[in-house]
């Protein structure tokens, strides 16, 4: 979409539709059964998506501010409550 021309507030829609919420589907579920590496592997999956589209921004912290995102393992702490 990025090759196209499409504008980075639509592809963080875009991503938040298609990716992260295939992501967190029932997280509540697997979410507590999931080991630190994976954690990780999880955390990288926005991370990735979050650089290309921003790759003028230095730090995951800067794309986290701008799209208003949360790290993807603290949103799931925070589902995952019990």
């Amino acid at each position: 979409m990025k090759r196209y021309g499409v504008d980075k507030n639509s592809l963080v829609l875009a991503y938040r539709a298609n990716i992260l919420s295939v992501v967190k589907y029932a997280a509540p579920a697997w979410y507590p059964y999931v080991t630190e590496n994976s954690k990780l592997q999880l955390e990288s999956i926005q991370k990735l998506a979050l650089k290309i589209i921003y790759p003028e921004m230095d730090h995951y912290e800067q794309r986290l501010c701008t799209t208003k995102l949360e790290k993807l393992n603290d949103d799931f702490e925070m589902t995952c409550i019990i």
